[in-house]
């Protein structure tokens, strides 16, 4: 409320008022500057006469303000005697608000109006030469300006008064509660947070102080400086062996520069046979930008690379061999090599499922590169290089992350180590966005794009791509997102984007991992990205008439159409989706959800893929498993977005049943639930009291026990699929399976999550830019306590069943944990379960040794505007 951060202005001092008053007196010219007495202040004539003397002596301020009517008048008049200007303060006067019955309008009746009105006749006749009027009745604020001849002064009084005021907080965005009556004029306070959050994350990140913002102590350069500042003491390994996959342009540059600094030859990894034979017969040419040309000798290229246990495998194929690339790169990693991306696009999940985050490192750079010839590679523009782990907390992996970067700088890119990959990557993809598609379709060098018309399109695009990471992440991409872009513009003028080089060559681009990944996170997110999404239809179209000949298959000297796929059957009735499952052979994988899918809904389809030859979701927001007091009507419904993305990756048929669909007996005039006489439901006994989940919500688990009965009965389905997250309604579904003698194998599938460990959930759209940054501290309270037992463990031989962390120790440790955070409202439950059955242990229980046999599990509430519940669970 107050800039201090009081919750109101009482605890005001008067000293801290004279600061105030003096601070503001030495900043304005020709301004009336009022010094507010603080409360308390005023108490008596002479305790008044002295304190408003010292605000206008020492703090400089022109003339006082008292709150008060008619009871303070004698006070007013005894200043006003001394030659001081008085402005009274009548209505709703903040330092006497509990006494007014909180922070209300007053004088909405006639006795009230009446009283005001007297108290500014009273401070006018007392000498007052000005009357501030706050939270009143623009009507009786009328009134009061006609029965005074001195001005008055309103807030949120309406327009009737002489003048208005306003605290410059609210006006200005910077108040954590604005009042009704206040208008924000402009949102600094969400700008200065944005910028102070850029400034936090470059800070930890390197990016600031950069060169620019940087004085140097001699005439060394500052790349040179920047790359003794990172890695000084930082032994370059000549001695690895390393092997780099591609054979394009970047590939064969940076194969050219590690050759320079390796004592082991470099291996090139590439199937383009016109550049193997090439390098093998006269070695690879590196043209650099001054004309001069080395010819490298010290290179083995080639498809079959006898190479094993690589210390390190540089990644630079394009986006779309990813997959294939990786069962190569497994297998040159060996036990214990790591593996550098320099792809670009977003290719993180990829190259995981194949090696683990710990032996990763990503990265980006900016240097241009061009095939003249196969074995001819032009070093045509230079710029940064960034590279971060994805498993920073791993010590060996810092460390090797330093011995790459100093690697890299020694052979020609200097490098900078990112602490945030998943930024990192984005930053590349904001710019990758617009000067990939933009010099596509132009057929123009990246330079051209600083000069053209179409400038006017790189802020907007450039603003979507950041808008898109702000809004899934909780924290700002870049302050400036059209400087980040034009400055690489710059850098790279020279430069042939990827993507024109591909279409020149008439390959397929990196499109569909570049803004066609940005466009499907926007749309899983339900973020608008009309001018992204307008850039993608453009190059999509414009690659689709390039390839038409992909379009027929020829044939015995005739053509015919190739026959697509038929796309997803929606199924809106219980008989709809019967009759297509009687018309399909072979098994049925099913992914029930309420909609609002996001990626961990699609992993689920993706797994369920590679278990069934048909997948169905359904997609009902089942009204049985909400309380009354709980967000059934606000539930996000986005069907249409859903139904895209099922389509996108490929299931053969949605069941979206309505209210009257899966609950024939229920009221449709209602679309809430509650049960009728002979409504079946299904109740899975004592899950509502043995666990803590169903302690909060005694309602729920019958509610889904209900629905998937009903599905599973409709969809008949050979598999169900459904994520950890949710751990007790695992356990519930299993149990119900068994039970009731389902046909029907349940596939747990692991808990997807955000960079930052948060977990996926339909749910995170209510969190606010606040909340989202603080609710990673669930998942890193799962993982200490976690972390915490299984050191506990490690003490235990195998002879032993239990640990000595008891789970009243363990539960300390997550609510410590989970208390470091200052948006923690409140610790619904923090759970220790049997992972088979989600019973409750005792607080005295000790911790199982056994792996994955306990469960722990929590539910937090978030403050805010809006309360946010999150729950989570990790398997110990």
């Amino acid at each position: 409320m107050v800039v201090l951060g009081e919750k109101n202005t009482i605890p005001v001092t008067l000293e801290q008022m004279i600061h105030h008053c003096r601070a503001v007196a030495a900043g304005v010219s020709g301004s009336l500057v009022v010094g507010d007495m603080p409360f308390g202040s005023y108490n008596n004539e002479q305790e008044a006469l002295t304190n408003a003397t010292r605000l206008i002596k020492e703090g400089g301020a022109d003339v006082v303000k008292l709150e008060g009517g008619a009871r303070v008048a004698k006070i007013v008049q005894t200043l006003t005697d001394a030659g001081i200007a008085v402005m009274g303060h009548i209505g709703l006067t903040p330092q006497t608000f509990i006494s007014l019955g909180g922070f209300r309008c007053q004088g909405k009746t006639e006795s009230q109006a009446q009283k005001i009105i007297a108290d500014a006749l009273a401070l006018q006749e007392a000498g007052c030469f000005s009357i501030v009027a706050e939270c009143v009745p623009e009507e009786l604020a009328l009134r009061l300006t006609k029965s005074v001849q001195v001005p008055t002064i309103g807030i949120g009084s309406g327009n009737k008064t002489s003048g208005q005021v306003l605290v410059w907080h609210d006006m200005l965005g910077l108040s954590s509660h604005r009042p009704r009556f206040a208008k924000m004029f402009g949102n600094v306070g969400e700008l200065m947070k944005t910028a102070l959050l850029s400034y936090k994350s470059e800070v930890l990140s390197g990016l600031f102080p950069s060169p620019a913002q940087t004085v140097y102590l001699n005439k060394q350069t500052p790349a040179v400086l920047e790359e003794q500042k990172n890695f000084e003491g930082v032994d370059v390994p000549k001695h690895w062996k390393v092997v780099v996959m591609g054979g394009g342009a970047l590939g064969s540059l940076i194969t050219g520069h590690l050759s320079s600094v390796l004592d082991n030859p470099v291996h090139q990894y590439s199937q383009w046979t016109d550049h193997v034979s090439a390098v093998k017969e006269k070695g690879l040419h590196l043209k650099k930008r001054d004309g001069s040309v080395d010819i490298i000798t010290n290179i083995v290229s080639g498809d079959s690379l006898p190479l094993e246990n690589a210390d390190l495998v540089i990644l630079c194929v394009k986006s779309n061999q990813t997959e294939k690339a990786m069962t190569v790169a497994k297998k040159l990693m060996g036990s214990k090599g790591y593996l550098l991306s320099l792809q670009n696009g977003w290719n993180i999940d990829t190259i995981c499922s194949h090696v683990s985050s710990s032996r990763v490192l990503i990265g980006v750079t900016s240097h241009g590169a061009e095939m003249n010839a196969p074995g001819e590679v032009f070093h045509r523009g230079e710029g940064n290089t960034f590279i971060s782990s994805l498993d920073s907390n791993e010590i060996s992996t810092t460390e090797f992350t330093k011995s790459v970067a100093a690697l890299l700088s020694k052979a020609g890119f200097l490098t900078s180590i990112h602490s945030d990959a998943t930024q990192m990557v984005w930053q590349k993809l904001m710019i990758s966005s617009v000067i990939n598609p933009l010099t596509s379709i132009l057929q123009t060098r990246n330079g051209e794009l600083g000069s053209l018309p179409i400038k006017e399109l790189i802020s907007p695009i450039a603003k979507e791509v950041s808008s898109v990471f702000q809004s899934v992440y909780g924290r700002p991409l870049t302050l400036n997102p059209e400087v980040d872009v034009m400055s690489v513009v710059e850098k790279t003028s020279g430069n042939i984007s990827s993507m024109l080089a591909d279409k020149l060559h008439h390959r397929q681009s990196e499109i569909e991992s570049i803004l066609g990944y940005v466009c499907s996170v926007a749309q899983s997110h339900q973020i608008r990205t009309p001018m992204c999404n307008t850039l993608l239809y453009l190059v999509r179209s414009m690659e689709k008439a390039q390839n038409e000949n992909l379009l027929v298959i020829k044939q015995q000297n005739s053509t015919k159409k190739i026959i697509s796929k038929p796309k997803t059957q929606v199924c809106e009735t219980a008989s709809d989706i019967r009759k297509w499952r009687t018309s399909i052979t072979g098994t049925v994988g099913f992914v029930p959800t309420m909609g609002c899918l996001h990626e961990g809904h699609l992993s689920l389809v993706r797994e369920a893929k590679k278990h069934y030859d048909h997948v169905v979701v359904s997609i009902f927001v089942n009204p049985s498993q909400f309380a009354p007091h709980e967000d059934f009507d606000k539930y996000p419904r986005t069907l249409q977005n859903d139904l895209n993305l099922l389509e996108t990756v490929g299931v053969d048929a949605v069941f979206t049943p309505t209210k009257s669909v899966m609950y024939p007996n229920s009221n449709p005039a209602n679309p809430h639930f509650k049960p009728e006489n002979g409504t079946i439901m299904v109740e899975p006994i004592g899950i509502s009291t043995a666990t803590l989940e169903g302690q909060a919500r005694p309602h729920f688990f019958a509610g889904v026990a209900t629905v998937c009965t009903k599905l599973f009965c409709v969809v008949t389905p050979d598999g169900v699929f459904f994520g950890q997250k949710d751990f007790v309604q695992t356990v519930v579904i299993s149990l119900l399976v068994k039970d009731l003698l389902f046909p029907i194998k349940v596939h747990v599938c692991d808990t997807s999550r955000e960079t930052d460990g948060l977990a996926m959930s339909s749910r995170n759209r209510y969190l606010s830019t606040e909340q989202r940054a603080a609710a990673p501290v669930v998942y890193r309270a799962l993982q200490k306590g976690k972390n915490e037992i299984e050191n506990s463990r490690k003490n235990i031989s195998n002879q032993h069943k239990f640990c000595d962390m008891t789970v009243a120790d363990a539960r300390k440790v997550v609510i410590e944990e989970l208390q470091k955070e200052p948006l923690l409202d409140t610790i619904e439950y923090v759970s220790f379960a049997e992972s088979h059955t989600a019973y409750e242990l005792k607080e005295n229980d000790k911790i199982n040794i056994i792996p994955n046999s306990v469960c722990l599990s929590l539910a937090v509430f978030l403050k805010g505007s809006q309360r946010v519940r999150l729950i989570d669970n990790i398997l110990i």
